[in-house]
């Protein structure tokens, strides 16, 4: 369930960042943006083959894409969740924008644990 605004993060969500960056040095990881963006990238890839079962676990690949996310932005995971549980409302609440790219309608997807 997803917290709302302004209500308090589970404590192991913060400073999950600074436990991230802290593994990353100890393990001798780069930490250059441009190494990042392109680790991020290809752990998304693997995680949409997941998806599609060809290979990996989903929620494997989906901590590996967060660990990677969270070494490349600059913002804590208890401020990117609140950023997202207000773009989330926005978005709810406001008309597709034109171009919007919408493919397929979605499939009704069974609540996560």
């Amino acid at each position: 369930m997803m917290p709302s605004p302004g209500s308090s993060l589970p404590r192991c969500v913060c400073g999950l960042r600074d436990r991230i960056l802290a593994m990353m040095e100890k393990r001798g990881w780069s930490t250059e943006w441009i190494h990042r963006s392109a680790y991020l990238h290809l752990e998304a890839a693997e995680l949409a083959e997941a998806v599609r079962g060809k290979r990996g676990d989903t929620l494997d690949e989906s901590a590996d894409v967060l660990i990677t996310l969270l070494g490349l932005s600059p913002h804590s995971l208890s401020d990117i969740i609140l950023a997202v549980e207000k773009k989330l409302v926005r978005l709810e609440r406001s008309p597709a924008y034109p171009h919007e790219c919408r493919g397929r309608p979605a499939k009704k997807r069974r609540k996560s644990k």
